[in-house]
């Protein structure tokens, strides 16, 4: 993966709700989350009392980036009771484990698909439930309605690229999400207990599988910057890794897929413990 500029990276899912504030004077109030959280009734907490008369709507992810999983079905049944609309980002959960949108109880649920489903850049899906279909509208139909809501880009489609995405549907259903799911909670429970041996190592994702997604976690070591620390390991190790300098954190950020192994973990691990910067 190339790396691009923080800014616009960690803006991705926040631009269109600027947009609309620059435009329409719509009021954003972002709630800060404590990284890692608590439980899961810490982030309910926290959320439900930002909530005032004038909350129109709910959009969180179901996994941040730092690998924090977010108790996206009781934000819903908040939401809900208070008559808002809930957006949720699965960017990051879409192929690592089990999700069933009618159980979550969300309005709209959205995600790419290059990423834990294996699917090649470009292709992503947007889920929106049919009794949400007159609060949520798209820009690319002025006519839309409830029975003809338009979400969908108008022209000409990346037919090839859509086509592509039922290899990586085969290939996912062939191995099970369940089986994905187990395979990459052992891999980043392994890479949690090495790199905790580590003298110098702050672990900073969820201690709990119900805090912390399968396959991603983060951490800090002193004495290393993780931005400075990305090229090092890719030029002199050939070893990706990606930094999460965001929420306070000056972290070390590490996705282990079911293709990992014990064996890549043990190395990054042994040259985390010899390198000097």
């Amino acid at each position: 993966m190339g790396r691009r500029p923080r800014a616009v990276r960690a803006a991705a899912g926040r631009r269109p709700w600027q947009y609309r504030a620059s435009r329409e004077g719509a009021l954003i109030r972002e709630v800060r989350i404590p990284s890692p959280f608590q439980s899961e009734q810490q982030v309910v907490d926290l959320i439900a009392a930002a909530i005032t008369p004038r909350t129109r709507g709910l959009a969180f992810c179901h996994v941040t980036r730092g690998g924090h999983l977010y108790p996206v079905k009781s934000l819903c049944e908040t939401a809900r009771s208070q008559g808002l609309v809930t957006l949720v980002d699965g960017a990051q959960a879409v192929g690592m484990f089990p999700i069933d949108l009618a159980d979550l109880g969300c309005d709209a649920y959205s995600a790419s698909l290059h990423k834990w489903f294996l699917g090649p850049v470009g292709t992503g899906f947007l889920y929106v439930r049919e009794s949400a279909r007159d609060r949520i509208r798209s820009l690319f139909a002025f006519d839309a309605t409830r029975e003809a809501p338009a979400f969908d880009v108008p022209g000409t489609a990346d037919f090839p690229v859509r086509a592509a995405l039922e290899a990586a549907l085969r290939f996912n259903e062939a191995i099970g999400v369940d089986s994905v799911a187990r395979r990459t909670r052992y891999l980043s429970d392994y890479l949690r207990r090495r790199v905790g041996t580590l003298p110098g190592v702050t672990l900073l994702s969820g201690p709990t599988p119900a805090t912390s997604c399968p396959g991603s976690i983060i951490f800090e070591k002193q004495g290393i910057d993780a931005m400075a620390l990305i090229p090092v390991m890719d030029e002199q190790h050939r070893i990706h890794i990606d930094e999460h300098q965001r929420d306070s954190h000056n972290a070390i950020r590490v996705s282990t897929h079911i293709y990992n192994t014990t064996a890549e973990i043990d190395r990054l691990v042994d040259v985390l413990a010899a390198i000097e910067m």
